[in-house]
């Protein structure tokens, strides 16, 4: 099936249920087959034709769900991006994949058409006349979404990604959200530019029939408020976001329509995800965060801790029919406990990039990512990421992870949060750099002894930050991710 076809089944089978709200409005299963068939036709009438590349540039609104089906249902390709991308580095992008049509909130001033969009499918080609020729793929297998690669600290690329491997992983909703009904609801705030936030937090839902609250406010207080009326049921998010709700004074109340919480993008510390599951069950509520793993390269998630398979501080099991190997050298390693590099194989391995080096891999004639990410199994099959190669710091030749830096520092409870990166040195290649940023009312003199005596309890003398810089915040990426500079 493609993306477009489980809306159509779903319009079929339920057809007056919620598909998802927006704006204080709802739209139906049958109203979003609808409204994606109008927009089809009208790209159709437009001269958009399988394997062309449409653009959309939109936060979480009923148009980026509504044109991605209707994209979807011509088998062109739906390109996602960022609405908060300047203006040049957006050009170029829509000059590299040869993109021929673009929604987005405003005008670019491009010479591509544009429609512009006003938050609930008022505007041109949502209300067109749907065509009886207008085209129908049923080719799964084309590509079907481009979105740009989540990396920090490389280039971004831009990942091709089919229908049969975005429902590989929509599919497994039966794995995590087993209980799911037509009554659920999920909060979509992950933005859609993004595999986590499309194929988990959107299109996962959508193939679980389970209700789409659509927002873009990040505030605590007003998420909060959103959870309480709309009776959420399900949240997916990063670290960040779980760490804000905790913390507002709102959040405390009797949430026991809250079943199931996932979290992925970037490492949850073991401390938050205690922290969570001890407030949930005082507010009476069953859920409990579940650590994931993924990237868009495999459209989001590959490993994840569910109910029957729970263990605080891994990343969880593999998903059903894939399979994650732990390698040195190009070799798998079988052993427990010992750390390599990821690779994984999995139906939802992407087709490629759309340029740039690919990073898929042949071994024992499976064909495989090798993620530059390191990590191990445990005895009892649980993945443990513990960081990137790319990110990794050597210090007179000795290789240290950031990450396990990080989460020693993180354990001064007047630390609020913590990056950890490598500053080039003649002498010893790379130097440790800690830039802290400091709870309310901390003094910097007042903790330095602290820190050290908590750093030398747990930190090797070759892992031991040399330099120590108190910032004010950190630069993120949209997703909540500290950027490397």
């Amino acid at each position: 099936m493609t993306l477009y076809d489980i809306v159509k089944y779903n319009a079929m089978i339920c057809p007056n249920d919620i598909a998802f709200f927006s704006d204080k409005r709802n739209m139906t299963y049958s109203q979003l087959l609808a409204k994606a068939d109008s927009v089809a036709s009208y790209l159709d009438y437009c001269g958009i034709k399988q394997g062309d590349v449409v653009a959309v540039i939109l936060p979480n609104i009923a148009e980026t769900v509504i044109t991605l089906y209707a994209i979807n249902r011509l088998g062109a390709i739906a390109y996602m991006l960022n609405p908060q991308t300047p203006d040049l580095p957006l050009k170029e992008l829509l000059k590299n994949s040869n993109a021929k049509f673009i929604f987005a909130l405003r005008s670019y001033h491009i010479d591509i058409p544009t429609v512009v969009c006003d938050g609930f499918a008022e505007g041109v080609g949502f209300n067109f006349s749907v065509s009886k020729t207008c085209p129908h793929n049923t080719d799964e297998n084309l590509p079907a979404v481009y979105l740009q690669s989540g990396g920090t600290t490389d280039t971004p690329k831009t990942v091709i990604i089919t229908s049969a491997q975005f429902n590989y992983v929509a599919s497994t909703h039966s794995v995590l959200i087993p209980d799911a009904n037509r009554d659920d609801k999920v909060l979509c705030l992950l933005p859609m530019f993004h595999a986590f936030g499309l194929c988990i937090g959107m299109h996962g839902f959508v193939t679980a029939r389970v209700t789409l609250v659509l927002s873009n406010d990040y505030d605590a207080a007003s998420t909060v408020k959103l959870i309480k009326k709309m009776r959420i049921s399900y949240l997916v998010e990063i670290p960040r976001f779980y760490a804000r709700l905790l913390k507002s004074p709102d959040f405390d109340t009797r949430l026991t329509y809250l079943r199931s919480a996932f979290v992925g993008g970037d490492h949850t510390e073991p401390e938050l995800i205690k922290a969570f599951n001890e407030h949930m069950a005082k507010c009476g509520s069953t859920a409990i965060l579940k650590e994931g793993y993924g990237l868009s390269e495999t459209c989001s998630v590959v490993c994840v801790n569910r109910d029957d398979a729970y263990r605080i501080g891994s990343v969880g099991k593999p998903l059903p029919n894939t399979n994650i190997y732990i390698c040195k050298d190009g070799e798998k390693i079988n052993k427990p406990n010992e750390i390599g590099e990821i690779y994984i194989d999995t139906p939802a391995l992407m087709n490629g990039y759309l340029s740039g080096k690919n990073t898929i891999k042949t071994i024992d004639g499976v064909r495989m990512l090798a993620t530059g990410d390191v990590g191990y199994f445990d005895k009892d099959g649980f993945l443990y990421f513990t960081g990137r190669i790319k990110q990794s710091i050597k210090t007179s030749g000795v290789t240290v992870f950031p990450q396990e830096i990080e989460s020693v520092i993180k354990k001064c409870e007047f630390v609020d949060d913590v990056l950890v990166v490598g500053v080039p040195d003649a002498l010893k290649g790379e130097i440790i750099k800690a830039q802290i940023k400091l709870k309310e009312n901390i003094n910097e003199k007042e903790i330095a002894d602290k820190l050290n005596k908590t750093m030398s309890e747990y930190l090797p003398r070759w892992s031991m930050p040399k330099l120590i810089e108190y910032v004010e915040n950190f630069d993120l990426t949209p997703l909540g991710k500290k950027r490397l500079k």
